[in-house]
């Protein structure tokens, strides 16, 4: 049996990734742009205890002409939590 699917269906999946001290790391897929960090921790299964609330860093990709460009966020955890800090697509998130 051979299938076909819509190439925007296979290839545009928004979807961010999480890593370090959650309990259920990996690559979870958002529904829309109101993700926050909030929503991607509680996917990924809460924090563990050795999560340290000063720091979280959060990877973006942008396009700047014809290249793919990495902005690299360090921020606060706790503040994050507290201000319902924005996820995009393709966001990686180390905690």
């Amino acid at each position: 049996e051979v299938r076909f699917y819509d190439i925007d269906q296979v290839v545009n999946e928004n979807s961010v990734y999480i890593s370090g001290e959650v309990f259920i790391p990996g690559k979870y897929s958002i529904k829309s742009d109101l993700t926050t960090i909030n929503n991607i921790i509680k996917l990924a299964g809460g924090l563990t205890k050795k999560a340290l609330y000063d720091n979280c860093e959060i990877a973006r990709y942008k396009i700047e002409g014809d290249e793919r460009v990495r902005e690299i966020f360090n921020i606060n955890l706790k503040d994050a939590l507290k201000q319902h800090f924005k996820i995009y697509p393709d966001d990686e998130i180390k905690i």
